[in-house]
């Protein structure tokens, strides 16, 4: 909704991974050496149920060891799978790729806004229609508004845009889209 128009992309951090992981392993490695190996017996691997995973990771237990705990009988206990949606994602792709294209081109993407009729008529659409479109990385065209379908074409044709906008009222919309449109 608010874009930042002087965003500057995030630089990638060097990679630490190999470090924090051999930490991770040292950490885990010692914790394994203190913690109550008497109630990890394999009374509890052999009886697995929520109950025993509890007490095992009571008991100072590992993730991947806890999961050794657990049964989920289809009759008793269920989980659905379902998938996760990274909505910014959808977002990211298409502000990368105006990034490239401003790289590759020297300037942003333009989006051209047909501000049809008045400001009052059009200008609530185009705001939210700018703020939309400047998130992913675009640039888009701006005037007062324009009176004819024949107006607006004239001035898309003079600029660099690829794509239009519609800003209007609902009420105006049947007629100026199929014109604008053809």
């Amino acid at each position: 909704k608010y874009p930042n128009f002087g965003e500057k992309p995030l630089e990638v951090p060097a990679d630490k991974s190999a470090s924090v992981n051999a930490d991770r392993k040292a950490k885990e490695d010692k914790h394994k050496n203190n913690r109550n190996n008497e109630i990890l017996t394999a009374k509890l691997k052999n009886t697995p149920s929520i109950e025993n995973a509890v007490t095992a990771a009571e008991a100072g237990a590992t993730l991947s060891e806890i999961v050794d705990y657990l049964s989920f009988d289809s009759k008793s206990e269920s989980a659905e799978k379902f998938d996760v949606l990274n909505i910014p994602a959808m977002f990211e792709v298409i502000r990368a790729k105006a990034d490239k294209y401003e790289s590759d081109q020297g300037k942003k993407p333009m989006i051209f806004a047909a501000t049809m009729g008045t400001v009052r008529q059009h200008k609530g659409r185009f705001d939210f229609a700018a703020d939309f479109f400047k998130v992913g990385g675009f640039d888009i065209s701006y005037s007062k508004g324009y009176d004819s379908v024949d107006e607006a074409v004239k001035a898309f044709e003079a600029t660099s845009a690829k794509a239009v906008v519609i800003c209007s009222t609902d009420d105006n919309y049947p007629e100026i889209v199929p014109t604008l449109a053809a």
